[in-house]
């Protein structure tokens, strides 16, 4: 009965309870009252005592009237996505959702009293990845948006040992702008977005010149005291993020991207670990891009070494800082390189490699600046994303293409 919990941390021991009585190949079925069917205050099965005022998305107690018994039960109300979130933070793939008859008695339409979770249960042995979300206060528009669609489409089928996202703190003037920053606003969406179980911390880049010289001297070996590269690229907050993670494997992105996911069962962790693990001399291993087939992994193309994917790469922490410090000039007090780009002439000097490649049922998209004024056909193009329509003009590009009408699909 889990819309009688009221408390969060019951909740969660519940669902607890159901992963570790569940085999690996086994399923749960969980069914609660429909949020989507709130307003009908009247069904066949009970009368509603909804508050005055209240919103889909909060989580809030109410009362209603069990007709056949004529009894007053507690009743509390979550959000589907609220409920997708506790299970998948209990270790369940939600596999199927399904809807069960009812009636709106009181305006005589169909309803639905009941909500029923197919949930397949995640691997609990698998490699600990954190996934670590790189933004700016400048998304402060799409960000609360994007991170949603990043933990969505990324978490399954292996849960991921902690979701973080790290904001450069940073107010401009940047590269490429495109919006004017609001650090409140960002700030507020990061708060809704711990409050929903979504992430699991959020780490801003501090103002503290101290940190960020030992930063540096870390990775390369020298010291500054400004936050970003001679390019105007992020920088401080970047290797900030990646020390504030504990997992064995780190899957840094773009707050900016868009993941396409063709088969949610597609285990694209364990593909990409899988190249690390193999090759120890691998550093990165990119998300696939959208292809019309699979590519083998490889470290060399046409012309030679793979640069670094800055958008998006899973890396061996340990592995990784085993390279450090790695050479990077520093001119009238600012470092010349981006990270990446320090990485990418470590692997031209050496037989350290970064990879391309990959399956494309599990893909990314980037969000070009110049694609971005328009955020509501950016969040249009996310929507088609998430129903899995992609539209073949992407085929083998990594910047955003086509038309919104093209993204519009069927």
């Amino acid at each position: 009965m889990l819309c009688t919990i009221a408390d969060k941390a019951e909740l969660d021991d519940v669902l607890a309870d159901l992963r570790r009585l569940v085999s690996n190949s086994g399923t749960v079925l969980a069914a609660v009252c429909n949020p989507f069917h709130l307003s009908a205050e009247s069904t066949e099965l009970w009368q509603k005592h909804l508050p005055a005022e209240f919103e889909y998305k909060d989580t809030f107690v109410y009362d209603k009237t069990v007709l056949e018994s004529g009894n007053t039960r507690r009743e509390v109300h979550r959000s589907h996505s609220t409920y997708r979130r506790a299970f998948i933070n209990a270790g369940f793939h939600v596999d199927t959702v399904i809807e069960l008859d009812g009636t709106d008695t009181g305006a005589l339409l169909p309803s639905s009293d009941h909500l029923v979770f197919r949930l397949e249960p995640l691997p609990v042995d698998g490699p600990k990845v954190s996934l670590l979300i790189k933004t700016c206060v400048m998304e402060w528009r799409t960000i609360e948006r994007q991170v949603r669609h990043l933990v969505n489409q990324l978490e399954t089928p292996l849960r991921f040992v902690e979701k973080v996202v790290v904001v450069d703190t940073y107010e401009g003037p940047f590269a490429r702008q495109y919006d004017e920053p609001d650090s409140e606003a960002h700030q507020a969406a990061m708060e809704r977005l711990i409050s929903d179980g979504v992430v699991d911390r959020v780490v801003y880049s501090p103002d503290n010149k101290s940190v960020t010289r030992e930063t540096y001297r870390k990775w390369f070996g020298k010291e500054s005291e400004k936050t970003h590269s001679a390019n105007g690229q992020q920088l401080f907050a970047t290797l900030f993020g990646f020390d504030s993670c504990t997992g064995d494997y780190v899957l840094q992105v773009d707050s900016d991207l868009l993941v396409a996911r063709h088969d949610r069962g597609h285990d694209y962790l364990a593909e990409m670990v899988g190249v690390l693990r193999t090759d120890p001399k691998a550093l990165f291993v990119p998300l696939s891009i959208c292809q019309s087939e699979p590519v083998p992994y490889a470290h060399e193309g046409p012309n030679g070494d793979w640069r670094v994917e800055v958008r998006s790469c899973l890396f061996d922490r340990r592995r990784l800082e085993s390279v450090l410090p790695v050479a990077n000039e520093v001119e009238r007090g600012q470092f010349t390189l981006a990270w990446h780009r320090a990485f990418d002439r470590v692997i031209a000097a050496s037989n350290w490699r970064s990879y391309r490649g990959g399956d494309p049922r599990t893909a990314f998209i980037h969000v070009p600046n110049d694609r971005k004024a328009d955020h509501r056909e950016w969040m249009d193009i996310a929507g088609s994303v998430e129903r899995g329509h992609v539209p073949a003009a992407q085929l083998g590009n990594v910047e955003l293409t086509g038309s919104a009408s093209d993204w519009a699909g069927p």
